[in-house]
């Protein structure tokens, strides 16, 4: 739903718009005071704030001028770093990170061979992590390819990191680390490609 159009109506149609709006996704209705509280924090909080208000299991977020809905996370206990090897499956399912990560054969990758001999951790991100994604360009840290690839933050926290011998090897959703990789059709090389459990509307 774009913002823009909404602030030039007044407060109630934009609340019945809102009803409308939250009777489509199948969520409890809010009363009357919840209501106005969700309009005045969408429209009224200044533009770069981040605008996240949860009801009925979803997330209400403000993004780009957009109202977005996705399903509730903050409520989730931050995942405990998990210590696996890779074995040739076409992907690993980790309940506790809401998502699978795929090992996708690519012309461009890391060696399968080498992958299978590491120990590999899959962890959420701490802060301070960096990644460059191709020898060509900078090393950059993670917020910095977040806000490039227009990732919306309420996604970023949830987003894990795959790791080896303690060094980032990729991040989800914006790539992996350029050292590890190659290019050839010699070897089998592996591109790795996360996907999240929970669905934005």
């Amino acid at each position: 739903m774009d913002v823009l159009p909404l602030r030039q109506l007044s407060h109630e149609r934009v609340e019945n718009l809102l009803r409308f709006w939250l009777s489509t996704l199948s969520v409890r209705m809010p009363s009357t005071a919840r209501l106005a509280e969700i309009r005045s924090q969408i429209f009224e909080a200044r533009d770069d704030a981040k605008i996240t208000i949860c009801h009925d299991g979803l997330e209400i977020h403000r993004y780009k001028n957009k109202i977005v809905v996705s399903a509730q996370l903050v409520n989730l206990k931050p995942a405990i770093p998990v210590e696996f090897m890779w074995s040739g499956e076409l992907f690993l399912h980790f309940p506790q990170f809401c998502g699978s990560l795929y090992f996708d054969i690519s012309n461009y990758g890391v060696d399968a061979n080498w992958l299978q001999q590491q120990k590999l951790i899959l962890k959420i991100r701490s802060g301070g992590e960096r990644l460059k994604v191709a020898l060509n360009r900078p090393t950059r840290d993670l917020k910095s390819h977040f806000q490039s690839l227009n990732i919306p933050f309420w996604q970023r926290q949830h987003l894990p990191l795959l790791c080896v011998n303690e060094a980032l090897l990729h991040a989800s959703l914006v790539g992996t680390e350029a050292l590890f990789c190659q290019h050839g059709e010699a070897k089998t090389l592996i591109n790795f490609r996360w996907q999240a459990e929970s669905k934005t509307h």
